[in-house]
């Protein structure tokens, strides 16, 4: 006689229904356009279109943009700690890497690594109102390496975490 695993799933008309939270949407979006002045510089390219897909979302959902040399890193931790944001939308250079030291996003006046950025993301998840969507346009947060592609992603509780195609 064979032996099998089994599970039972109950159906979702069984399941407790927690409703839809319809509330107002705004976004806080940050993004450098400009590298030239940056102090992370590092030959990274232009991004010209940030300016405008910042623009685009501010016309969608209230925003608070902050372009250039208003994004920083210092200012990225205030805006997160405030927690008046739902969806944060970043809008720069970066780098995924299955080296966590090698993988980064750029701010004005520094490289803001995973494990910096994983820290100021968990100051949300015991707040009133959580961050519930980051964006990640980057220029190659879609791409990583070879052993990125196998990387076990950890999803931050009650978020989730986009990363667009390259610029």
């Amino acid at each position: 006689m064979e032996k099998y695993q089994i599970a039972l799933t109950p159906g979702l008309q069984l399941l407790e229904s927690l409703g839809l939270q319809v509330r107002e949407l705004s976004a806080l979006t940050m993004g450098i356009s400009d590298f030239s002045g940056t102090v992370a510089r590092q030959g990274f390219a232009a991004l010209p279109g940030v300016e405008f897909e910042l623009n685009k979302i501010k016309s969608q959902v209230p925003a608070e943009v902050l372009l250039n040399q208003q994004f920083t890193s210092q200012s990225l931790k205030d805006r997160i700690a405030e927690a008046l944001f739902p969806i944060v939308h970043l809008a720069t250079h970066g780098q995924l890497s299955s080296q966590t030291e090698e993988t980064f996003i750029l701010t004005w006046d520094s490289k803001i690594n995973v494990k910096q950025l994983d820290r100021l993301l968990r100051t949300r998840e015991q707040e009133p109102s959580p961050l519930e969507l980051l964006v990640l346009s980057a220029c190659e947060t879609a791409l990583g390496d070879q052993r990125m592609q196998r990387w076990d992603w950890r999803s931050h509780r009650n978020s989730q975490i986009i990363t667009p195609t390259r610029h």
